[in-house]
């Protein structure tokens, strides 16, 4: 593709308004891959953690039966490898708090209690955190409930980086569409009736083509100075 280039202030002016143009629009794609790719690894990761959810308050059901404060300490413990999960919070079927650790730590369990009982399992979001609560079941009915927090921070991990990753192509694109779109503006015949009235003529050439083009008018002119004897005072 031939590059025009500018030196009239109209020249200019077109120039960078369709830069302008371009980077709204290559930035506003850039944004909306970023937000539906980040959205289905949010998705992604949410079915994920629900399964890892319902594994550990399956496993906790038989503990909870029998009673064995160790078992369950260790099996919420294990969770605590899960990436980012930030707590876990296990409750007996009188509501009473059996089990509560947070960043790896257990703690008093008197000091954590759930306000709310579920039937299934409940997902809510915050900015932060994903909040997930279920109940623990078996064949003899409800046994408890198990509460986790995980932190968000890898789903904006993911989004920054891929939005980061993509500046580069965002700017080739617009930088190519911003060629085609002045060399398309500058076809328009009223684009070239207003150069014509400041006694300019559009051309467009490569930057090899236009270097060509300068040598040869200093050429040219340098041969029509040495023949008229003109000389810089």
């Amino acid at each position: 593709m031939k590059t025009p280039s500018f030196s009239l202030p109209i020249g200019a002016r077109l120039y960078h308004q369709q830069f302008r143009l371009a980077a709204i629009f290559c930035l506003s794609v850039l944004c909306a891959l970023t937000l539906i790719s980040t959205l289905l690894f949010w998705q992604q990761r949410s079915a994920a953690l629900r399964q890892e959810v319902q594994i550990l308050a399956s496993n906790l059901g038989d503990h909870l039966i029998t009673g064995d404060l160790r078992a369950i300490q260790n099996q919420a413990l294990n969770a605590s490898n899960y990436s980012h999960w930030e707590s876990v919070t296990v409750v007996g079927r009188e509501g009473k708090t059996v089990v509560a650790w947070a960043n790896g730590n257990l703690i008093a369990p008197e000091s954590v209690r759930l306000t709310s009982v579920m039937t299934g399992l409940r997902l809510r979001q915050t900015f932060s955190v994903q909040v997930l609560q279920t109940p623990i079941t078996d064949s003899g009915g409800l046994r408890g409930q198990l509460r986790v927090e995980v932190s968000m921070l890898p789903v904006w991990q993911f989004g920054g980086i891929l939005f980061l990753a993509g500046l580069p192509f965002a700017a080739l694109l617009g930088w190519l569409l911003v060629r085609w779109m002045v060399v398309q503006q500058l076809k328009q015949p009223d684009m070239r009736d207003r150069f014509a009235t400041l006694g300019a003529e559009i051309l467009s050439s490569t930057p090899a083509e236009f270097d060509a083009f300068i040598r040869a008018e200093m050429a040219k002119w340098e041969k029509v100075i040495k023949a008229s004897g003109m000389r810089m005072n």
